[in-house]
């Protein structure tokens, strides 16, 4: 069948001066859409760890000072810490919302940070004293890769006390050195993405099943780098994860891509220039979830395994512009393809995109190709 889904969302942000080395930046947005059941009752609209959106969403407001050796934040802040431009491994600790997987949307943590500068270097802490966890499709929609005709309940469970089992700890180093960014990083903490625990009780001689989603602590130490040859920049990362107690899968993931302008060529075809960026993305399973009860492992979550994505625009002139979006599922001969025209007038942005989805019955593509879909996005500054 088809489906007609609308959807209305207004953005607001600024960054208030209050002196000369204190800020406040706040962004948010408030949305409506005729798909009722992916929201939460209005009155949970301040509940961060609700695995449904929103209809307001306060994805940043935080406090900053700063000082010529160091800035202190504290609030609610979207993290970005990879050098990835489409796929970063270790922005796994990013929150975000994938209700929607081909349009996510960063929903920003719980921070309080000290960024430390040393010369070409900056030392960086940040603690997360609350989890919040990332949003999957809801149950039994178009995009779940879970769908069932039962009507299952899954409930969650956060670690409880203040420990380092129960609180995210995140440090990165990061500079430049021999003409290239370096990034070094270490997390501790309950992993942002679940994993499925079968809880198994007796009642009159009789099972009863409850499905939960446990966030379990984890590890991982990760590094990258961003550098440029003759124009064409390359970039990278490697994450080494560790689940505790074999309640998830440990495993090393890593990602190399590069980006390049083409502006000769192009202009024989009428084109200013030609933007590519393209990514490998991999990952090597070193132990799978052995923990009895434990019926699925955040592997649903990491989705470029062994994937091929990019994307490639066609820069028309300063309005018009065509792009071509990839992603190539090698492990399980999946493919999902994008295709977009976007022409800016003014402050009015129209972009219509057709998205295309195919793949094997084992592939997250391969579940969602009758979810073809066009749509037309249309966005007034």
């Amino acid at each position: 069948s088809s489906s007609f889904h609308q959807d209305v969302r207004v953005t607001l942000g600024n960054k208030l001066n209050l002196s000369s080395s204190e800020s406040l930046t706040f962004s948010g947005w408030l949305e409506g859409s005729n798909r009722k059941n992916v929201y939460n009752d209005v009155g949970d609209t301040l509940d961060f760890q609700s695995s449904k959106r929103n209809y307001f969403n306060l994805n940043e407001l935080y406090y900053t000072q700063s000082t010529s050796d160091y800035d202190i934040q504290f609030g609610k802040k979207v993290v970005k810490v990879g050098k990835g431009i489409i796929y970063s491994p270790t922005d796994s600790i990013s929150a975000t919302d994938v209700t929607v997987p081909t349009s996510p949307l960063f929903i920003g943590n719980v921070i309080l940070s000290l960024d430390y500068y040393l010369k070409n270097w900056t030392l960086s802490t940040i603690f997360f004293p609350v989890i919040v966890p990332n949003k999957s499709p809801a149950q039994n929609s178009r995009w779940t890769t879970l769908y069932t005709d039962i009507d299952y309940q899954l409930e969650q469970e956060f670690p409880s006390g203040f420990s380092l089992k129960s609180k995210q700890i995140f440090v990165k180093l990061e500079g430049t050195h021999w003409g290239t960014d370096w990034m070094f990083s270490f997390f501790n903490g309950p992993n942002s993405n679940p994993v499925i625990r079968n809880d198994i009780e007796v009642v009159n001689n009789e099972p009863q099943f409850t499905l939960v989603q446990e966030y379990i602590p984890i590890t991982f130490l990760s590094m990258g780098f961003s550098t440029t040859f003759k124009g064409l920049e390359v970039h990278g990362e490697i994450l080494n994860q560790n689940a505790q107690d074999g309640k998830d899968d440990s495993f090393t993931a890593f990602m190399l891509g590069g980006r390049y302008t083409l502006d000769r060529v192009p202009k024989n075809f009428g084109l200013n220039s030609i933007d590519i960026i393209i990514e490998h993305g991999r990952e090597n399973l070193r132990s799978s979830q052995t923990r009895p009860f434990y019926a699925l492992s955040s592997i649903g979550s990491r989705l470029y395994q062994n994937s091929w994505l990019g994307t490639i625009i066609f820069n028309v002139n300063d309005e018009l512009s065509f792009n071509y979006d990839f992603h190539f599922d090698n492990k399980n001969d999946g493919e999902a393809i994008i295709y977009g025209i976007n022409y800016t007038y003014g402050s009015s942005q129209w972009r219509a995109k057709m998205e295309t989805f195919e793949g094997s019955d084992d592939s997250n593509f391969g579940l969602w190709r009758d979810n073809d879909n066009i749509s037309l996005e249309y966005n007034y500054t």
